[in-house]
């Protein structure tokens, strides 16, 4: 049961290095072990990959002259974080100014990177309103890339300024040029983006990841305060707060009562909203799997998923939005499979071209 509940979060290997760490793996019987060991391996060969990729985007954007952030896992396996042991993750993940985005894109373009995104709408939903470029995906070697100009997007109910986030980035040792978030923005960040998230299917893995970074970058009262000052100063007290009190309630996680008081203080958060917001994220935060579910917890994944669409969009923007991916889209959907495009020969494709080079 805890094989199949940890494949779901993707956290087989995590839980292979947290055996190690208290010296258990004696005690685990073989045939679990196997799996949670070749897990582990797996993440080591993913961990070389990442790395060798986030060192062909440093020389591919390296014309820009401004440093390469890599964030979330990228970062942890870079710089080789407390998270990152027994981590995998989908995609690399970068921050740039928003003035660069374009340039950057025909930088990436020109060494094989395509835009995910076929549909015109899409196109003009992440361009638009979103923090970051249309996904990317490696024309060879198949690895997906998210580029950002910002941790949320603009149209967010909070907007944290990339600009003094950028202040504050960290040179990652033996890595030319590439940069991660500074101690307090990591542990925000990561916060961030769960909390504001909507698809909660590595919920419990993502909050795994928080949980380290607390236990590696808090612990004394000073480093409790310098995240606090900041969750403040970038807007992020919402995630900061539900970060300190599900790693305590989850983990066990060592959070001083003074500052999970301080910390719900400042986001000025009523009684109701609490006990509400404890009822979804109680459910949403477990794995999706039968033997976590209970009653209210299709309710409560779907109120997470009604939820974050809210956060990020203003409801002018978000009626249409939902309205087309969940009506005009399927139908689209339908009309192309029952209509697929013929295919053409390369000598059709090739007179064609000829065609209109004429």
């Amino acid at each position: 049961m805890l094989i199949r509940q940890a494949r779901r979060v993707d956290m087989l290997a995590r839980l292979y290095a947290k055996l190690v760490d208290a010296d258990l793996l004696e005690s685990i019987p073989s045939q679990p072990l196997r799996h949670l060991r070749w897990s582990y391996i797996l993440t080591k060969r993913h961990r070389q990959s990442v790395i060798l990729e986030v060192e062909e985007l440093a020389s591919t954007l390296s014309s820009l002259q401004v440093p390469l952030v890599v964030l979330k896992g990228a970062a942890y396996n870079c710089a080789k974080l407390s998270p990152a042991d027994g981590r995998i993750f989908s995609d690399i993940d970068i921050l740039l100014p928003k003035s660069l985005l374009p340039t950057a894109e025909s930088l990436l373009l020109r060494k094989g990177w395509l835009s995910e995104c076929k549909d015109s709408y899409d196109q003009k939903y992440y361009r638009k309103w979103m923090h970051e470029l249309p996904p990317m995906r490696h024309t060879k070697r198949l690895t997906e890339l998210d580029v950002h100009h910002a941790i949320l997007p603009e149209t967010a109910i909070v907007s944290p300024s990339s600009r003094r986030i950028l202040s504050r980035i960290v040179a990652i040792e033996g890595m030319p040029n590439v940069y991660r978030l500074c101690n307090e923005d990591l542990i925000l960040h990561s916060a961030t983006h769960l909390f504001f998230d909507g698809e909660m299917t590595h919920a419990l893995r993502d909050l795994e990841d928080v949980n380290s970074l607390l236990s590696a970058y808090c612990e004394t009262d000073e480093d409790w305060e310098r995240l606090l000052s900041r969750g403040l100063e970038l807007e992020l007290t919402y995630p900061l707060y539900y970060a300190l009190y599900y790693c305590s309630t989850f983990f066990g996680a060592v959070i001083p009562e003074p500052v999970l008081k301080k910390s719900l203080g400042l986001t000025k958060m009523s009684r109701r909203h609490q006990l509400f917001m404890r009822f979804v994220f109680d459910r949403g935060l477990l794995p999706d799997h039968a033997s976590c579910a209970s009653r209210g917890s299709a309710l409560a994944r779907w109120l997470l998923y009604v939820r974050s669409h809210y956060l990020k969009m203003p409801f002018h923007l978000l009626i249409p939005h939902l309205a087309y991916k969940s009506v005009v889209l399927p139908i689209k959907k339908r009309m192309n499979e029952s209509n697929p495009p013929k295919t053409k020969t390369l000598a059709q494709l090739l007179a064609e071209k000829n065609t209109q080079v004429q």
